[in-house]
């Protein structure tokens, strides 16, 4: 099971490329893909990212919660799976990210990989402090309901 952790800031260049975590890069390929998996989502303040295997189990999460409505999953799917990007790292590690991504997440020169888990993010590093801003109240609330979180 790959496994995503800590937030690393990195450059996009103005084609729109940028060094994917050597910690990420590992981690997706010792998982045997040589490349991510990006899907946007629209309203959302980041693109999710992951390897090929993980848009399957989105896709079976979109079939299992749908089940017989074909007409809606098949709406769902066609906007989620199809607005995904699969890409492959180039010889320097590096992606491309879809125009389209970034303009919706708001990403231009520089942006933020965040593990969060089974996947991770991608945001922009404003984006993402205005969130830490936000959420920093519910995360202590959260971490103190939480019994032994972080005991050994």
């Amino acid at each position: 099971m790959l496994f995503f952790t800590s937030s690393y800031t990195q450059k996009v260049d103005k084609k729109g490329r940028t060094s994917v975590p050597s910690q990420f890069r590992a981690t997706l390929e010792n998982g045997g893909f040589s490349g991510i998996a990006l899907h946007y989502v629209k309203g959302r303040p980041y693109i999710d990212g992951s390897d090929e295997a993980f848009l399957k189990v989105f896709h079976n999460r979109i079939a299992n919660q749908f089940n017989q409505d074909m007409p809606k999953k098949r709406k769902v799917v066609r906007r989620l799976l199809g607005g995904s990007a699969i890409l492959s790292f180039d010889s320097e590690g590096r992606v491309m990210l879809p125009a389209q991504m970034r303009a919706a997440a708001g990403i231009t020169n520089q942006v933020t990989f965040v593990g969060v888990g089974d996947s991770f993010e991608l945001w922009a590093p404003e984006a993402l402090e205005v969130d830490h801003d936000d959420s920093d109240t519910f995360i202590e609330e959260a971490v103190d309901n939480i019994p032994a979180l972080f005991d050994q």
